[in-house]
């Protein structure tokens, strides 16, 4: 199975990737980074809309582009850019609300064949 993705940009020194969401409410600019943490090679990866005014993510604003599904997929293919440059690094995530990190949960289940054959996936019960 193979799903549409949007082309992204990278900055590997900054471990950021930027695309852009086509869809119902028009084109919206998106952001992934792949943050440090204080635990050696553990990264946060955090997604949300680009806000030009700040410069900054906003992981909290509620897009609904219509595109959803290609937007996931295209943040899980910065996964394997991110991998292919950092092999031993873990990746943590998590929604930034509730709601986010059950839809995130509904989407690794549902394309779990997808790519449990290239990542150690490990979830957390809460």
């Amino acid at each position: 199975m193979e799903l549409q993705t949007y082309d992204i940009s990278q900055d590997s020194k900054s471990k950021s990737f930027g695309f852009t969401s086509v869809g119902l409410k028009g084109d919206i600019p998106k952001l992934v980074l792949y943050q440090e943490t204080s635990i050696p090679n553990l990264f946060n990866l955090a997604f949300g809309d680009y806000n030009h005014q700040t410069g900054e993510l906003d992981d909290l604003v509620v897009t609904d582009n219509g595109d959803g599904e290609k937007v996931l997929a295209t943040v899980v293919s910065t996964i394997h850019h991110f991998f292919d440059e950092n092999p031993t690094a873990v990746v943590y995530l998590t929604g930034s609300t509730p709601s986010r990190t059950r839809l995130y949960r509904i989407a690794i289940s549902k394309y779990l064949p997808v790519f449990e054959n290239k990542f150690e996936i490990l979830g957390e019960l809460s």
